[in-house]
């Protein structure tokens, strides 16, 4: 029995009880880590500590919630993804650090999954989204709805074209992440309305 393959958008985790990552000191240009180009050192240095805001949760997931639109994972979950070979290529691990509430180290190593790939997905004819004032294009998405026709077969997480901030998990890494145990993915799914 064949189980048809869906899409998801990773959101915001609703439970309060998860940390969440609101700043990214030593970032030059965070916007840059939404574009899905690779990263170079100076986009991205070593070392880096990045803070759980103290108007969050303590729970730091191995996908850990960030304002940022960022895939951030535990070692353990770069550990599992890496071993996916579709995904082989698709994604760029950048190292960072964790500091809890009282700005000390948080044991273990975190990385920035740098989602590489892109597709213009979006279907314009069903979605509901605005169209930005001066180009016309997707601009605010309201509904996220995906075109499939438009995703390579092969595509198990990449970015939204149209709105590149937009990460897309096909449903099978979604259900291998979550019966790893691996906590805190929080995904919305295709032909939902956005949180």
């Amino acid at each position: 029995m064949s189980t048809e393959l869906t899409y998801s958008s990773l959101e915001l985790n609703s439970d309060e009880a998860f940390a969440t990552i609101k700043r990214l000191p030593g970032v030059p240009y965070s916007y840059m880590l939404r574009e899905g180009d690779a990263l170079t050192a100076q986009d991205f240095p070593d070392g880096l500590l990045f803070p759980i805001a103290p108007e969050n949760g303590d729970c730091l997931g191995d996908s850990v919630d960030n304002i940022f639109s960022c895939f951030m994972v535990s070692e353990r979950l770069k550990v599992f993804l890496e071993g996916i070979p579709e995904l082989d290529g698709a994604i760029q691990f950048l190292p960072f650090g964790v500091l809890d509430k009282n700005a000390e180290k948080i044991e273990g190593k975190y990385y920035l999954a740098n989602v590489l790939p892109s597709y213009d997905c979006y279907d314009v004819e069903r979605g509901d989204f605005k169209a930005h004032p001066r180009t016309g294009l997707v601009w605010r998405i309201k509904t996220m709805v995906l075109d499939d026709g438009k995703i390579p077969n092969d595509a198990m997480i990449f970015r939204l074209g149209e709105i590149k901030a937009r990460i897309i998990l096909r449903s099978d890494l979604i259900k291998a992440i979550n019966d790893q145990g691996f906590i805190g993915l929080s995904v919305c799914p295709n032909g939902a309305l956005l949180p």
